[in-house]
């Protein structure tokens, strides 16, 4: 049960209708996943802007973990008392919010920024969603995952902000700003490098700092598609892609297109001259910075292993391994 819910968890901010489901589905009667349930049905209300509602389940939340973790039960109630919410107006507005939770961190003599966080989280989700949110939903970040994120970038962002720090000690200072508490670095290690200490990928400072265009890898290019027509069961496929993580395979990249649309995400069709792991990761990590899912074609990168998981396109007209294909819908 408590591995459903952390999924659910997971997924809240960026596929709420999917969270709500997994909730439903595991239907918790223990005391503490009782609340957790509530909590993030409470959450959901928020970001999908459902207010009266979300006030009340985040007072519903309290409730239940009163007797189990009052500063818990104290937090949600703080977080109620904030809704409404507006969403950030400017990409920058959003990233200065993220940095001053990781400088908060650092503040000693000062409660961990909990609601601060949990009020930032949701407001990421609010449409238009800021390039922090863009991020958090491309890469199928946890909220937990986006502060590792917002942590490694915070210092080049702002030069006077922290000391870089290894992943052993973010994950205690961060686990204590947040309801989840401390979590792994997880989905977030293709945008964060363990040197040992956290650093973040230069695409993605210069990513925040503004930069628009997109980078080709080295020994590629890289061009945004525009959607075609959709498949009869493009919405089943991109929820496979994109909240299961998988690959697809299809022979049109317009209808590969059509299908990430679905989730508001773009395709970044990238071109191999010199096809590598390395070019592979790169344009990966390049497309979902930019809100995209990178598509690549199956022959020109026939020597290259394909990843473990997705989101990833292959664009093909045979079956291929690991993949699911697009005709089939399975």
């Amino acid at each position: 049960m408590f591995d459903t819910l952390r999924e659910a968890a997971r997924i809240a901010t960026w596929a709420p209708d999917e969270a709500r489901e997994l909730i439903a589905r595991v239907e918790p009667t223990d005391d503490i996943g009782v609340a957790r349930a509530a909590e993030l049905l409470a959450k959901i209300g928020a970001v999908t802007q459902q207010w009266e509602l979300a006030r009340e389940m985040y007072d519903d939340a309290a409730g239940a973990w009163e007797a189990h973790d009052a500063a818990r039960a104290a937090a949600l109630r703080a977080i109620g008392r904030c809704l409404p919410l507006a969403a950030f107006t400017t990409d920058v507005d959003a990233i200065a919010s993220e940095v001053e939770i990781v400088r908060r961190v650092f503040e000693e003599g000062r409660p961990a920024p909990v609601v601060q966080r949990a009020v930032t989280e949701i407001r990421r989700a609010l449409t238009p969603r800021p390039i922090t949110g863009v991020i958090e939903r491309a890469f199928g970040l946890s909220p937990g995952e986006m502060a590792y994120v917002m942590a490694a970038a915070a210092p080049q962002l702002e030069a006077d902000v922290l000391p870089v720090t290894g992943v052993d000690d973010w994950r205690e200072l961060l686990g204590a700003s947040s309801l989840d508490g401390e979590v792994p670095l997880g989905r977030a290690a293709p945008l964060v490098k363990e040197t040992p200490a956290l650093v973040a990928h230069p695409a993605l400072v210069s990513r925040l700092l503004g930069r628009a265009t997109v980078e080709n890898p080295i020994g590629c290019t890289a061009s945004f598609v525009t959607p075609g027509a959709a498949p009869a069961n493009a919405e089943e496929l991109a929820r496979t892609l994109v909240v299961d993580r998988r690959i697809l395979a299809g022979e049109r990249v317009d209808q590969l297109a059509a299908i990430a649309a679905r989730r508001e995400l773009r395709v970044l069709h990238v071109r191999a001259q010199a096809a590598s792991s390395l070019a592979l990761a790169a344009a990966v990590v390049e497309a979902g910075l930019h809100g995209a899912i990178a598509a690549i074609d199956a022959e020109e990168w026939r020597h290259v292993k394909l990843p473990g998981q997705g989101p990833l396109f292959v664009i093909a007209r045979r079956p291929i391994a690991g993949t699911v294909a697009i005709s089939s819908g399975r």
